[in-house]
């Protein structure tokens, strides 16, 4: 399934950031979120920063955190890709104790 979504990114401080989600077809579904970054880099918000590197052009940053989906106890992925031309957030999740890696969902922006 794809969704329209624009994305507008504030700084809103020395170490945060307002991501706006705009959903023009769905204004109902709009979202704001406060992106921190913490503990001189090693957390990304609630999620800890695992790996940060640079591949063919794209910055990237891979993070993970704990959590829960569908009542079960899972892992979280999160890579998120970017250059001053687009971003990519992509989710993946993986139950505890398992080796099976799911997608959840990926936002792709391009300015």
């Amino acid at each position: 399934v794809s969704i329209p979504c624009n994305l507008e990114i504030i700084q809103a401080g020395t170490d945060s950031m307002e991501f706006r989600y705009i959903y023009p077809e769905e204004p109902q579904a709009n979202d704001t979120s406060l992106l921190l970054i913490r503990r001189q880099g090693k957390m990304l918000g609630d999620q800890e920063v695992v790996e940060v590197g640079e591949k063919d052009g794209l910055s990237y940053i891979k993070t993970l955190k704990e959590g829960e989906d569908d009542g079960y106890k899972v892992v979280m992925f999160y890579t998120y890709l970017f250059n001053g031309e687009a971003l990519r957030m992509k989710k993946e999740y993986q139950k505890l104790g398992s080796d099976n890696l799911k997608f959840r969902n990926e936002y792709v922006f391009a300015k």
